[in-house]
């Protein structure tokens, strides 16, 4: 009887395309080669090109399938080709895990040191940046200190500097054999190339660490000098002058803080605005809410 090379499915006579699949059916082999899954996921696409890859590779009787008791996708080949499948699904396995890896590398980086992000200015404080466009305004951002952000890439580097050398440890106990959970090669290999992963993310937090604890000094020092010269010049009837009854508490609230800003800036020079956001307004709270 004839039947689906790639469903496994058994047809009547007469009938010749499959029709699940659309594959053309072939005679029934006197005796079926035991099947061996390869890889099981739950990414169509993933193992949709997997399979399309062994078959480019020669693998012409390998099986794709769905498993509806775990919605799962399935890669399989006949016993006599499985080691040689298994050596191909390695490199498209390691290749998958280093792009998840990778791009999750990415992201961390990217939110450890928001001010490399778009839009944030990368001037040190208190020197001139280049203006922006008239008419256009800045985005708002929350301004995060020196000393918290030493904090913050301090603590992610000793977590995945902990994470990357105690899963090395496990992942080199289970290659000697001294435990059995990483069952082939394949998963002890993607398991150092996370954990390896995780050391180098900790080496970049302690290198971003080290640097933002070199510039604490320097920002507390023009913090400071900022501080001091709001006091001295910054005087209650400065702001009365800017003040008006026709308008809301905000507006007023507003123009005052751009009042103290538009000073601060004409003696120091252009600063980041997040940091000049905060400064003044935390000098305005204290000085003159009450």
């Amino acid at each position: 009887m004839p039947w689906c090379p790639k469903c496994k499915m058994e047809y009547r006579e007469g009938i010749t395309v499959c029709a699940d699949c659309g594959a053309a059916l072939i005679e029934e082999l006197k005796e079926k080669e035991e099947q061996i899954a390869i890889l099981l996921t739950q990414k169509e696409e993933l193992a949709e090109r997997f399979h399309g890859f062994l078959e480019y590779s020669g693998i012409s009787d390998a099986v794709f399938g769905f498993i509806q008791e775990t919605g799962e996708y399935s890669v399989s080949v006949p016993a006599s080709k499985e080691k040689e499948a298994k050596r191909l699904y390695t490199g498209v396995y390691l290749a998958e895990i280093e792009k998840e890896l990778e791009s999750a590398a990415n992201e961390e980086a990217c939110k450890e040191d928001p001010e490399t992000e778009e839009g944030l200015s990368d001037e040190p404080l208190g020197f001139d940046s280049e203006e922006e466009e008239k008419g256009s305004q800045k985005a708002a951002s929350v301004y995060v200190k020196k000393e918290d952000k030493y904090k913050d890439f301090s603590s992610t580097a000793w977590t995945f500097l902990v994470v990357g050398i105690a899963g090395l440890i496990f992942t080199i106990l289970n290659i000697i054999g001294y435990f059995s959970i990483f069952a082939n090669p394949v998963s002890y290999t993607a398991a150092l190339i996370m954990f390896l992963l995780c050391i180098a993310v900790s080496i970049s937090s302690f290198r971003s660490a080290k640097k933002a604890k070199s510039e604490i000094a320097e920002e507390n020092r023009f913090t400071d000098a900022v501080k001091g010269w709001m006091e001295e010049n910054i005087l209650e009837r400065d702001l009365c002058s800017v003040q008006d009854a026709s308008v809301s508490d905000e507006i007023n609230f507003l123009n005052k803080i751009n009042f103290i800003k538009n000073a601060v800036t004409e003696h120091f020079g252009e600063m980041d605005e997040a940091f000049l956001d905060e400064i003044t307004e935390e000098f305005y709270n204290s000085r003159f809410e009450n």
